[in-house]
C-alpha cells in the first residue's frame, strides 16, 4: 500500500477528531461513523501509520458525517415540558395537566401528561412509552392487516409485533412476523403507510434486491416519499 507522505514525514495529527481502530480478518479498510464516533475498521497487519494517512485522506468526510450528526442530535426530542413531539407526523406541545388519574392523551395541539403530581422525567417516559406502544399496538395492526389483504397477502402474514429497536424501524422474518418499531407513530399517515408497504413485501422477498423494489412501487407508488422522509426525518422520532 502506497504512502500519502514522505518517508520522513508523519500524518498530521490534528484532524478535528479522534477514531478507533478495529482490526479483523477483512480484507479491505474501511470507516464507519455512528453517534459521534469514528472507528477505522482494517485487516489485521496494516499498520498504523498507514491507518493515520488513510485517515488523513478521508479526512474531509469524516468532518462532514460528524457535522450531519451534530446538527441531527441538536434536532432529536427531548421531554422537557413545552416541549414538541411528533404524533402522526404533527407537532404536539408535551404539557402537563392535572387529573385524578395518570393518563396520556392527545388534546389539539397537546400531548397531555396528566396525574395528580407532575411526573418527573423518567416518568414522563416511562408513561409516553406505554401510550406509544398501545397506541401502535391498536394503529399498526389494524393498518397491517388492511392493506396485507388488500395485497393479497393475508395468509402468508402471520404475526404483528412490537419492538423499540435502535437501527431498524421494521423486521419482517421467514416465518411471517413482522415487527415494528413504536415510535414509527410519531412519522406522517403516508410514512407509515411505506413502512407496512415495505415490511409486507419483504413476505415476498426477504432481501433488498431490484424486484423487492419493483413490487414496493407496484403496491405502493409513492413510497419513496415515505424513503426520502424517514431518511431525512427519523432521528426526530427518536426520544427514547
Amino acid at each position: 500500500m502506497s504512502s500519502l507522505f514522505p518517508e520522513n514525514e508523519t500524518p498530521p495529527h490534528e484532524l478535528g477528531f479522534e477514531y478507533q481502530i478495529k482490526r479483523s480478518w477483512r480484507k479491505s479498510a474501511a470507516i464507519h461513523v455512528r453517534a459521534g464516533i469514528v472507528e477505522v475498521r482494517i485487516p489485521f497487519g496494516i499498520n498504523e501509520k498507514w491507518v493515520a494517512e488513510f485517515v488523513y485522506e478521508k479526512r474531509h468526510w469524516v468532518l462532514k458525517k460528524l457535522a450531519a450528526m451534530a446538527v441531527k442530535s441538536e434536532q432529536a426530542p427531548s421531554l422537557k415540558w413545552q416541549s414538541d413531539l411528533l404524533w402522526m407526523g404533527e407537532n404536539k406541545k408535551l404539557l402537563y395537566v392535572w387529573g385524578k388519574k395518570k393518563a396520556v392523551k392527545i388534546v389539539d395541539d397537546q400531548l397531555q401528561i396528566q396525574g395528580p403530581n407532575a411526573p418527573d422525567h423518567a416518568q414522563r417516559s416511562a408513561l409516553l412509552q406505554r401510550f406509544f406502544k398501545q397506541q401502535a399496538k391498536v394503529y399498526l395492526t389494524t393498518r397491517t392487516l388492511e392493506i396485507s389483504e388488500k395485497i393479497g397477502l393475508q395468509n402468508t402474514l402471520k404475526q404483528v409485533t412490537f419492538r423499540r429497536t435502535k437501527t431498524k424501524w421494521g423486521h419482517c422474518t421467514n416465518q411471517g412476523t413482522i415487527q415494528y418499531n413504536w415510535l414509527i407513530m410519531g412519522a406522517p399517515l403516508h410514512v407509515i403507510d411505506y413502512l407496512i408497504y415495505h415490511e409486507l413485501t419483504h413476505l415476498i422477498h426477504p432481501n433488498h434486491s431490484a424486484r423487492y423494489w419493483g413490487q414496493v412501487k407496484t403496491f405502493y407508488p409513492e413510497f419513496e416519499l415515505g424513503k426520502t422522509w424517514l431518511k431525512k426525518n427519523g432521528h426526530r422520532l427518536s426520544w427514547c
